[in-house]
């Protein structure tokens, strides 16, 4: 009687290798490997589970979550609690505003991200979100546009093309858009959007120069149209 058991295991795992095609022994590790992978999801849905609760009594006393002392209480080191942590309510919104935006802020996550995931390594985003206390999507959109990641929506073209028709420099527009984004990009972007109509080309600062001189040599010799006709053949060979 003791030895029917195991002969109904052995039954069991040669019937599981027919079906799967694979060797008992090839079987028996997978299985293995499917239930530490079950123990390891447990425990992470615990640790999460622990550090939000935290995050949430911290925040219930009319604080702000102190990181330090959520990874004292739960055992888990504080990068882990910030990258484990669930509790998104009352996190800030936000959006870049050359006016309001802060310098101090942005370099703030920038260094955060170099100390803790220094490229290559992909970052994580909520454990960005939590130290900051910014919304997910808000950080990642943050991030994206300190490295020159802007993305040209039609939204974005339209308040560009809005703003060029303020009268304000493609260097200005740059500025209102994003704290990383040069004059040129603009002018690129609204050629683009609309390639039949005439664009003008920002003017570099070592041609403003030129222009002042040019101006001051043609003035009281020739007629204002007859001025702007030469100065842009001279400094703009192209026509551009």
């Amino acid at each position: 009687m003791a030895n029917v058991p195991m002969a109904n295991a052995t039954a069991k795992w040669e019937h599981i290798s027919k079906t799967l095609g694979r060797t008992i022994a090839a079987c028996r590790t997978r299985a293995s490997i499917l239930r530490h992978s079950r123990m390891l999801e447990r425990a992470l849905d615990d640790n999460k589970s622990l550090v939000t609760s935290e995050v949430k009594r911290q925040l219930g006393l009319g604080g702000a979550a102190d990181w330090s002392q959520v990874s004292q209480e739960t055992g888990l080191s504080i990068r882990e609690c910030l990258e484990l942590g669930q509790h998104d309510d009352g996190k800030a919104r936000w959006h870049y505003d050359p006016d309001t935006s802060s310098q101090a802020m942005m370099g703030r996550m920038t260094s955060f991200i170099k100390e803790h995931y220094p490229a290559p390594t992909p970052v994580n985003y909520r454990a960005v979100s939590n130290f900051m206390w910014v919304v997910v999507e808000d950080c990642i959109h943050m991030h994206e546009i300190l490295q020159g990641k802007f993305k040209w929506t039609e939204a974005n073209l339209e308040r560009a093309a809005a703003l060029r028709a303020q009268g304000l420099t493609y260097k200005e527009v740059a500025r209102r858009l994003a704290p990383v984004l040069s004059d040129t990009n603009v002018f690129a972007a609204l050629r683009r959007r609309s390639p039949t109509r005439k664009v003008r080309e920002p003017v570099a600062a070592h041609e403003l120069g030129e222009i002042s001189r040019l101006v001051d040599e043609y003035a009281g010799k020739h007629s204002v149209v007859n001025i702007a006709t030469k100065i842009r053949t001279q400094v703009k060979p192209g026509g551009r």
